[in-house]
């Protein structure tokens, strides 16, 4: 799976790299979202610049917008291919991420799009 990953502090654009991250695994709490949308928020530039601290290297964002391909055996199989919004501090600028934090995952309504 590929992600965004900042490899150090230092405000360069050059610490960012698309590098392939290995596919986590499917834990009783997990979900897993094919991420289709992620925004680019004030928190995101400020961390790009180096004007946040934190431990290095991260995948990038903290938002997301995808589709639920699956979950966990103790999560609602009803969420499978739902279209969710997802808050996630581990990072979300990736091709897709797990998570297992439920109110950090939103069900977006039918008929609203992701674009």
């Amino acid at each position: 799976m590929q992600a965004l990953v900042q490899t150090s502090n230092d405000g360069r654009l050059s610490s960012i790299q698309l590098v392939n991250l290995p596919q986590q695994a499917l834990a009783p709490l997990t979900v897993e979202v094919q991420v289709t949308t992620v925004p680019l928020l004030p928190y995101d530039l400020r961390q790009v610049q180096g004007e946040l601290p934190g431990k290095t290297p991260r995948v990038l964002g903290y938002g997301a917008v995808g589709k639920v391909t699956k979950v966990g055996q103790f999560r609602n199989s009803g969420l499978l291919q739902q279209g969710v919004l997802v808050l996630n501090p581990r990072g979300t600028w990736q091709e897709s991420l797990s998570t297992t934090i439920p109110p950090f995952l939103m069900i977006i309504p039918e008929g609203i799009s992701d674009q």
